[in-house]
């Protein structure tokens, strides 16, 4: 019975994967200027493979659902099932112009004073918003959220698995030196934590592995740079293939690839 008013921001934040079911299932939608929604394609966040029948079982479940909740709002069902089948996303411009949400609003204090007085169906009534000078109270995540989410990101967690392997390799190296082993096996188990939460190909993370063991053995047995070639592809070739989504969200930065590589 109580109206629900999804906000997309701030600028240069975006509504993907559940966040568009999300929106489309509020009372009220509304973006911040300069902010995306879109790319609801069904992702496996364990990263198992699965068959193609499987798949399309996916997202014909996936389309149908969405289209059921954005016409059940009087939203764009065309452009809902184009955002699960086809991975597409616009800018909050074309989501108002199209009927993917209501409003665009600079900030929540504008947004209150927008949707003052606007009409709408929850489960049990019709009520018009009163909402001009209500207090807003903001619950923000937990410092536990805040550093769990934080290792979702596959570049954090792609910067954690360099430190945890080059931190072991370098306890290997110096043995008692004890602070590289310490810092590598706190990254190591951080990253596979991560990995739990991202799609990840295990094929890219063992080339990841082999290129740096690659590096390792140049140091000890030169073979004037032949190993070194090899580790450097092999850690180009098994970034490129760690991320099994194809999400743009769920991807690894190009410029940190390079920088790492």
């Amino acid at each position: 019975t109580i109206p629900i008013i999804v906000y997309v921001s701030p600028s240069g934040g975006r509504a993907a994967s559940a966040g568009v079911f999300i929106t489309l299932a509020s009372n009220i939608a509304a973006m911040a200027p300069g902010t995306n929604i879109g790319a609801a394609h069904p992702v496996l966040m364990g990263g198992e493979e699965i068959d193609e029948e499987l798949k399309a079982k996916m997202v014909n479940d996936a389309a149908a659902y969405i289209k059921t909740i954005a016409e059940k709002r009087g939203r764009n069902t065309q452009w809902a099932e184009k955002a699960v089948r086809e991975s597409v996303s616009i800018t909050e411009q074309e989501a108002i112009e199209i009927g993917v949400i209501e409003f665009i609003a600079n900030d929540i204090d504008e947004l209150i004073e927008i949707i003052d007085g606007v009409k709408v169906t929850t489960v049990s009534e019709t009520r018009v918003l009163k909402t001009k000078g209500l207090e807003i109270i903001s619950v923000k995540m937990s410092y536990k959220d805040l550093f769990l989410h934080s290792l979702t990101n596959p570049n954090i967690a792609y910067i954690l698995l360099f430190l945890g392997i080059y931190g072991v390799l370098g306890e290997f190296s110096n043995p008692g030196s004890f602070f590289p082993g310490i810092v590598g096996g706190i990254s190591l188990i951080l990253a596979f934590v991560a990995f739990q939460s991202i799609p990840i190909n295990y094929g890219g993370l063992l080339l990841i592995i082999f290129g740096i063991v690659l590096f390792v053995i140049e140091v000890y047995t030169p073979t004037f740079g032949l190993l070194t070639a090899g580790g450097v592809t092999s850690l180009i070739l098994g970034s490129f293939m760690l991320p099994k989504a194809t999400a743009p969200f769920l991807r690894i930065s190009l410029v940190l690839i390079i920088s790492m590589s």
